[in-house]
């Protein structure tokens, strides 16, 4: 399917509005509910880095100590159609591990995003369709390329003023209702909105996660700090 022209521009500003900044250091707190309201609250810090054609970020837990030190690297490679790349480090295996497309859609550390979820999504990955559109809001339809996509098709609700999505609705593949991700809180940071709190609805499962950034800034990162190596050599 072609593109529509205007909802794929509507994407690439969402897109482009959050890389404003080629370095972004990040606290991250993320809880994960289950159906009986059970919590789990996790900790890590992420260095974000955008490198020529490449967008690579590496988190690193840091709370609670059975998970402490675990982390996982990507790389997006920017434009065509290069799959992105993701590795994991578990401290108790001293081993860092390529992740399989498979794996790549598997949770992310028990929560209701997936590993590919946190690694992000270039608007190149999908063919998009503009629903429906007012002064304040505008409604995305964007469609996977690859097949094998867990996602048969993906909903953002854009608020335009300032190019961030207020939710994104996700469908798995039979085209049910599976994720609802929402934008607790939008703040601007140095000329960049910047989502500082979101919640993942699991609609099957009648989990969430909520994901909240502790702090932000913009300093620079040299490109040595964000590498696989890294992972196992902090």
């Amino acid at each position: 399917a072609a593109d529509d022209a205007t909802a794929r521009e509507l994407m690439e500003q969402v897109y482009e509005q959050g890389r404003k900044h080629k370095s972004q250091r990040m606290d991250m707190e993320i809880v994960i509910r289950d159906p009986k309201g059970r919590e789990r609250v996790r900790f890590f810090k992420m260095l974000y880095r955008i490198i020529g054609d490449e967008t690579r970020s590496l988190l690193r837990f840091y709370k609670p100590s059975d998970i402490k030190g675990t982390g996982l690297f990507n790389i997006v490679y920017e434009g065509g159609d290069r799959e992105s790349d993701q590795w994991i480090y578990f401290p108790a295996f001293r081993r860092v591990n390529k992740l399989s497309t498979e794996e790549k859609h598997r949770s992310f550390m028990g929560s209701d995003f997936t590993n590919a979820d946190i690694a992000g999504r270039k608007p190149h990955d999908d063919t998009h369709t503009l629903m429906r559109a007012d002064g304040k809001t505008s409604v995305v339809s964007s469609v996977p390329r690859d097949a094998s996509d867990p996602y048969s098709r993906i909903e953002s609700h854009i608020i335009n003023k300032v190019q961030v999505p207020e939710k994104i609705v996700f469908y798995d593949r039979s085209g049910r209702l599976l994720k609802t991700l929402k934008s607790k809180r939008i703040v601007e940071i140095d000329g960049m909105f910047t989502i500082m709190a979101a919640e993942m609805s699991n609609h099957l499962t009648g989990g969430s996660t909520v994901m909240t950034k502790k702090s932000v800034n913009f300093k620079n990162i040299k490109p040595s700090q964000v590498t696989v190596s890294k992972l196992r050599n902090r």
